[in-house]
């Protein structure tokens, strides 16, 4: 098992991180990509609004995780929008959701950690911790 409240933290600063920085695209075919890339200018983020989503995104999601009934895991996609929980996230910490790296999934789960994938074609990334049992 792991502690909800390390595995959300650990959580919400990867997505933050994936704001930082160009526009990640991958949408799974080079032309497509490309284009893309080419059309997407997605808007400035400060410092400080990134901070205020990592905050209020690891809450959400520590909130989500003790409170799941059957199984105690969170999922955040991002296919070509944000879902539900990213995006309030997102508008409340005035962070554009063009800002999210599309086709991106994550997994936060208290018996298995974190695993996470960036981009259609991305790694599986499993994100290092250290279970608390």
């Amino acid at each position: 098992m792991y502690d909800a409240k390390r595995l959300s933290e650990v959580a919400a600063q990867w997505r933050t991180d994936k704001l930082r920085g160009p526009a990640r695209i991958d949408v799974g075919a080079a032309w497509q990509n490309v284009l893309a890339m080419a059309l997407s200018r997605p808007p400035v983020v400060t410092e400080e609004s990134l901070a205020k989503f990592q905050t209020l995104l690891a809450g959400r999601i520590a909130t989500a995780l003790v409170s799941a009934p059957v199984c105690p895991c969170v999922t955040l996609h991002v296919d070509y929008a944000p879902d539900q929980l990213l995006e309030d996230a997102a508008l409340e910490s005035g962070v554009n959701c063009e800002r999210f790296p599309v086709k991106s999934h994550m997994r936060v789960s208290l018996q298995d950690g974190i695993e996470a994938r960036c981009g259609y074609s991305g790694a599986l990334e499993r994100l290092p911790l250290e279970p608390t049992t």
